[in-house]
């Protein structure tokens, strides 16, 4: 300890803790260091007079006294940081080898772990890809089952379609069917209802006989159909047959005619029919 500053040691110590100048003194907690800087001041009170070379020389000794207290107790508190990195230090090497010895344990156990179970990775690899080969066979095989699920759906709606197409076509057909022969019987009707009435031997013998029944005029020479008796009735019973008449139906009409129930018309056909 320097002499000549004006802090005191006394020999007790209690780990981190000094007794300075009678103050119990703990560096790493600050406990102490306000009320020993307050005994160092009291201690370097003087009263200043500068009209004397001694009085001004103890002056610069109590300076001197006051940095060298500093000094002291600088140095002191530096010694326990160089103990404190000492032990720092030993502690970092006791943790380095401590990690040291993890990592080796850490790395040789990995591998051994590794090495052991090697041959299940293997299998499991070996199932997984298994696996994956048979769900894309699946697949391929769901994909193509659809597929032709689709295709018959299709064709089943296109056959559906052209069905439903031939119904409406034969609906079309029979109504226009249905219409010729509604067209064809009003005619018949129509034809029977104005045909004169069958001439009797008793009406013409006594003078009953009216050839215009129901006073319906007909032209003094009747449109004739001549030429070829037999074409022309079977292009009539022919046109009369394909607007919907049956044959007898057809007959009755041109029979209507020749009989001059339809005006304006007359067909010449002799004794041949």
């Amino acid at each position: 300890m320097d002499e000549r500053a004006l802090v005191v040691f006394n020999q007790d110590r209690n780990g981190d803790i000094l007794t300075i100048n009678g103050v119990k003194l703990d560096f790493v907690t600050g406990t102490g260091i306000d009320l020993l800087i307050k005994r160092v001041r009291e201690a370097a009170i003087l009263v200043p007079d500068l009209s004397t070379g001694k009085s001004r020389q103890e002056i610069a000794s109590m300076s001197g006294k006051v940095s060298s207290s500093k000094v002291v107790l600088e140095k002191l508190g530096k010694g326990l940081v160089d103990g404190e990195k000492g032990l720092i230090a030993a502690r970092l090497k006791r943790i380095d080898g401590i990690n040291a010895s993890r990592n080796k344990i850490k790395t040789e156990l990995d591998a051994l772990r590794d090495e052991v179970r090697a041959p299940l990775a293997k299998w499991e690899k070996d199932q997984a890809a298994e696996k994956a080969r048979i769900a894309l066979e699946i697949k391929i095989e769901d994909d193509h089952a659809r597929a032709l699920i689709d295709n018959e759906v299709f064709d089943q709606r296109l056959e559906l379609t052209q069905r439903e197409a031939a119904i409406k076509k034969q609906e079309e057909e029979l109504a226009i069917h249905k219409k010729a022969q509604v067209i064809a019987q009003e005619m018949v009707i129509e034809a029977a209802r104005k045909a004169p009435e069958p001439k009797t031997e008793s009406a013409a013998m006594h003078g009953d006989f009216n050839p215009n029944p129901g006073g319906v005029s007909y032209p003094a020479q009747p449109r004739v159909l001549s030429g070829d008796a037999d074409p022309i009735l079977r292009e009539i019973l022919d046109d009369l047959r394909a607007v919907g008449l049956m044959r007898i139906q057809a007959a009755e009409v041109v029979d209507a005619i020749e009989k001059g129930a339809i005006r304006h018309l007359t067909i010449d056909r002799g004794d041949e029919w």
